[in-house]
């Protein structure tokens, strides 16, 4: 009975005020983001690095039928360091791609323990959570919301931590 006093006393104020859960998700949530982002910009790297070797090996034909024309040599070695330069930063995307889906891993594993301990707490203090999320569509509103679910504006609000009544397209709430 003393680990759960304990248990129950260190819980209960995260549980009403939701807070670790809620910046866990919004954590996973900008890393996601910036993963999908940090593909994005590394797609176009690949593709800009394709098009400057296709370039590169122009040039360089170019050059070894005029050898003896310096402007030609010059822009070679000038797209050479540009081509350089974009390994390097294609590596370092890479890098940061790599570090940032370990991130999303890590959180999403801490988040699946926060949510196993969350349930547990919730079913030892018989606490029942229906667990439902709703994704709002264009056009709805909370009441619309409310109505549909057979609750309240005001349990809605409460439970999601709404100061208003404003809600978008593609938001989760949590329903009572």
């Amino acid at each position: 009975m003393k680990r759960w006093g304990w248990l129950f006393l260190t819980l209960t104020p995260l549980l009403l005020q939701g807070a670790p859960y809620q910046d866990s998700r919004d954590q996973l949530s900008a890393i996601r983001n910036d993963l999908r982002n940090l593909e994005v910009e590394f797609q176009q790297m690949k593709e800009r690095l394709s098009n400057q070797d296709n370039t590169l090996e122009t040039i360089q034909s170019d050059v070894k039928a005029t050898a003896k024309n310096q402007t030609l040599e010059g822009k070679l070695d000038d797209l050479l360091n540009e081509v350089r330069t974009i390994k390097t930063h294609a590596n370092k995307l890479a890098d940061e791609i790599e570090i940032n889906r370990k991130k999303s891993q890590e959180l999403e594993a801490n988040f699946a323990t926060l949510q196993r301990a969350i349930n547990s707490v919730m079913e030892a203090l018989g606490i029942e959570s229906s667990g439902k999320v709703y994704t709002v569509k264009p056009g709805d509103s909370l009441g619309g919301i409310a109505q549909k679910n057979r609750t309240t504006i005001h349990a809605l609000k409460k439970l999601n931590r709404l100061k208003s009544d404003k809600i978008f397209a593609g938001q989760k709430l949590k329903l009572p």
